[in-house]
């Protein structure tokens, strides 16, 4: 006979309460006696008999009661059966980890051949007649295993177990133990266990998960559970975060940047890990990377492609106790030839004809072709890869649906308003392509002076657009790439307004400066005197404009400069004397310093943190109350990312890369803070002031509501 809770038998000890409370009620008692009742003592003889009789038979029931309850929880199993002899049946659920990390081995072997052969262990305890489910992680989601039946062949039940093999689906515990009770809740047999067989990873537990659950999520008492965990621990683990190719033009022969973000996910640092990139099978690139423990680190590779087509791309790390996720594979398409058309007039495409043809030749991969609006077809269209539409807004509803077609179908789109286009025709016809509507044509009014209109004031240098069509200054100010811009007299231009997605790629200007006194916690030590303040949704400023020099009559506009909206109109009505000054010293602000770590975040494309979608369950990572960290951002495309924190305000500290600098509006205490392509900023903040769940994110609006959002919780 064995027993499958031995440890409950020492609650036979127990079995000794009755026996002490008879031996109470026996004691001896001081005998005083009466002559009245003398007589009597005979004629109780026999009725003390029976009493005593009665109490010896209550001493035995009550100690066989305790015996027999500590003996059915002990539940003893007998080998081999008895003529006439029944036991309880039993339903058990395995629930088996199957996910990539049980590929790591340790001196037992891999971890997964350990975990099926624990689980045939327990199947070789049930008996015919059991009932088993065997839940694979990865599977606990699937439709078909929550309608499972229970299996009672044990034959079978070890050939599924020998059948299984680890995949490299994702799945949390959970989700597994949620089914579990589903399962479970359907049995008529006394007894119900739950096995759950796995090393236990941090990323199959979905940590303060919240989520209500509803009254068939939960087990009912009496299940019975099981952890069997497997392997040691402490295994040593290096992964691809993300891989990205930030906005660039690829040319064969011609360098483009590769962002790479590799991340340590064992309990020791490393230094010099290696990280190779192959491009059609050749090594193109190596480097040694120090990744501290717990931390992603971002690395930039410089790749040159020596051929046009498709170029299949691998990046592999060195190797580690988890091969799963050392490789990454990517793919570039650099194309034979760019097939361009121009929709048009011969005179409204002259300039865009000369522009190109600066290109065009034979050793370019340009071949351009240009035709009137009345000439476009869907079979002219289907050969080409990129449409230039001159005066856009004549076209017909006809043609705008064969454009829209291209353009679903991958065809790249330029459009070109002219003097013959009407706001309203033009954003009537594209509005299904969700294009920035244009709010109006401003053209220069005849013998007004050159010094009235517009020129072009600021460039997004660091668009592809841009690259290498401006000469480099030699002199760099304040980290800003300085470069020689021959700004044209603007005679006519089209004004839109953008939406969320729409990128500005030169601005015009003619404003006067800001004083700064304040920003998004609060007011600067001292106000800063700027110029054009880059703001990005979410930042704040407090600002102080003085029109004391302008003369009576004079209008100022504040503009946006980057989505080119007038956003308010300042008239100076009248002169009036102001002898206010603005303090010298506003604020007195103390520096954060001597963080106890660091912590890295790579906004990756348009939906991620660290790799990672936004799970409202999900619990990122967790920080210390009112300790200092430095928090270090990293964008890996589709920049702008203002990046907000709740809970606490911060110190900007560095900006590398890019702008290349903090600005003077940045300094003081911020909660925003503007994040540009190849772009790293640095930031100390501590929360010192409630402790619990909060959120960062991107404060775009299209970004967070695609899930670039993260919660952490300050404990």
């Amino acid at each position: 006979m064995t027993f499958l809770n031995p440890f409950v038998l020492f609650g036979l000890a127990a079995a000794a309460i009755p026996i002490i409370l008879h031996l109470i009620h026996l004691r001896k008692l001081r005998t005083i006696e009466f002559s009245t009742v003398s007589f009597l003592k005979e004629l109780q003889k026999t009725k003390i008999r029976r009493l005593k009789l009665r109490q010896l038979l209550l001493l035995i029931l009550r100690t066989l009661l305790v015996l027999l309850i500590v003996l059915a929880f002990a539940r003893p199993t007998l080998k081999g059966t008895f003529a006439g002899g029944s036991r309880a049946l039993t339903t058990a659920v395995l629930i088996l980890d199957d996910s990539n990390s049980m590929t790591a081995a340790d001196e037992e072997g891999e971890y997964f051949r350990q975990a099926k052969d624990a689980a045939l262990g327990i199947v070789n305890l049930l008996e015919e007649g059991d009932e088993i489910y065997v839940i694979p992680l990865s599977a606990s989601s699937d439709e078909g295993t929550r309608d499972q039946a229970a299996i009672r062949d044990l034959a079978v039940v070890r050939a599924l177990l020998k059948d299984l093999q680890v995949t490299s689906v994702h799945r949390h515990l959970d989700d597994a133990l949620r089914l579990a009770a589903r399962l479970v809740s359907g049995s008529r047999n006394f007894n119900k266990e739950v096995y759950v067989i796995s090393d236990f990873q941090a990323g199959i537990v979905t940590p303060h998960r919240t989520r209500d659950q509803e009254p068939a999520d939960r087990f009912e008492p009496g299940v019975k559970f099981f952890f069997l965990p497997i392997g040691k621990g402490n295994i040593g683990n290096f992964g691809i975060a993300s891989s990205t190719i930030p906005n660039s033009i690829i040319e064969a022969g011609k360098p483009f940047t590769l962002d790479l973000a590799v991340g340590n996910f064992s309990e020791a640092d490393a230094r010099n890990h290696l990280v190779s990139v192959f491009l059609n099978g050749s090594r193109v690139a190596q480097k040694g990377l120090d990744i501290p423990a717990g931390q992603i680190v971002h690395s930039e590779f410089s790749l040159v492609p020596r051929t046009n087509g498709f170029i299949d791309g691998m990046i592999e790390l060195e190797d580690d106790d988890l091969p799963f996720d050392n490789r990454f594979y990517f793919s570039l398409l650099l194309p034979e030839r760019i097939r361009i058309l121009l929709v048009g007039t011969d005179a409204d495409t002259r300039y865009l004809s000369l522009a190109l043809a600066a290109r065009a030749g034979e050793s370019s991969m340009l071949t351009v072709d240009r035709v009137t609006s009345d000439r476009v077809t869907p079979a002219i269209l289907s050969n080409r890869d990129v449409v230039f539409l001159t005066n856009a807004g004549q076209e017909t509803a006809t043609l705008v649906d064969h454009i829209a077609a291209f353009v679903s179908g991958g065809g790249g789109l330029l459009l070109f308003p002219g003097p013959k286009t009407s706001p309203a025709a033009f954003n009537k016809l594209y509005a299904r392509l969700r294009l920035p509507n244009l709010s109006q044509i401003e053209a220069k009014p005849s013998g007004q002076s050159v010094a009235a209109f517009a020129r072009i004031e600021q460039v997004e240098l660091r668009h592809p657009l841009f690259e290498g069509m401006f000469e480099r200054e030699n002199s760099r100010s304040a980290g800003h790439d300085r470069r020689s811009l021959e700004a044209p007299e603007i005679r006519t231009l089209a004004r839109f307004v953008p939406t969320a997605t729409a990128l500005s790629v030169m601005t015009l200007s003619n404003g006067a400066p800001f004083r700064v006194i304040g920003n998004d916690g609060g007011l600067l030590e001292a106000s800063v005197l700027v110029a054009n303040p880059d703001l990005a949704p979410g930042e704040r400023l407090d600002l102080l404009v003085d029109f004391r020099s302008l003369a009576v009559g004079t209008t100022i506009m504040l503009r946006d400069l980057r989505a080119g909206w007038d956003l308010l109109e300042f008239r100076v009505a009248r002169t009036v004397t102001d002898t206010s000054a603005i303090p010298t010293t506003l604020s007195t602000i103390t520096p954060l310093a001597n963080p106890v770590t660091t912590r890295d975040f790579s906004f990756d494309g348009m939906t991620k943190i660290n790799g990672l979608e936004y799970d409202m369950q999900r619990i990122d990572f967790q920080v210390p109350f009112g300790q200092v960290e430095r928090w270090r951002f990293r964008t890996n495309g589709n920049a702008p990312h203002p990046v907000h924190i709740h809970g606490a305000s911060f110190q900007v500290q560095t900006r590398k890369g890019g702008r290349n600098q903090v600005f003077a509006w940045e300094r003081g205490w911020k909660d925003t803070v503007l994040l540009e392509d190849r772009e790293t900023v640095e930031v100390l903040i501590r929360f010192d002031a409630y402790k619990g769940i909060y959120l960062m994110h991107c404060h775009k609006l299209e970004h967070e509501d695609m899930g670039m959002m993260s919660n952490f919780e300050v404990i």
